[in-house]
């Protein structure tokens, strides 16, 4: 399983654009998707978000 967090300028609630992006996958690789825009990424970040911090020290860009 790939864990894979997704920043753009998204203008669907957060579990839609996580439906859609899931939708377009079609490769035999799992995704579990994290869709935020910026500033949802930003305001995780500055509350110290275990995921966003791990992402950030430990992630592939």
């Amino acid at each position: 399983d790939i864990d894979l967090i997704i920043i753009a300028d998204f203008k669907e609630d957060f579990f839609n654009r996580i439906l859609n992006l899931t939708r377009l996958n079609e490769s035999r690789y799992n995704f579990e998707l994290f869709c935020y825009t910026e500033t949802e990424f930003s305001k995780m970040f500055e509350r110290g978000n275990a995921l966003v911090l791990d992402s950030i020290n430990e992630g592939i860009p």
